[in-house]
């Protein structure tokens, strides 16, 4: 059996999160709940399969979470770094 990687999320991409969920939840709770849900389900699968979102530069890939949102990440031999979420209308930094 293969090992599986572990997630580590990086503090700019937990506060990211909260703030995503937050935004969401103003309005629709129910929405931001089942964000949260596909986001961790989704993450989660990267311990399984690390390689399932598109590389996008040497070292990073992109996982689509959602229609709206992806999450940047960088796979090392022992950890699935989540490095950043973005909605896609947001210009990249």
């Amino acid at each position: 059996m293969a090992h599986k990687r572990q997630l580590r999320w990086t503090s700019r991409a937990l506060h990211r999160l909260e703030d995503i969920l937050e935004h969401i939840a103003a309005d629709k709770p129910l929405a931001a709940n089942k964000l949260s849900n596909a986001i961790r389900v989704k993450t989660e699968a990267l311990r399984d399969i690390p390689y399932l979102g598109k590389e996008v530069a040497p070292g990073l890939r992109e996982l689509v979470i959602h229609r709206h949102y992806l999450v940047t990440y960088r796979v090392t031999p022992h950890h699935i770094d989540i490095l950043q979420i973005w909605h896609t209308a947001q210009k990249r930094k």
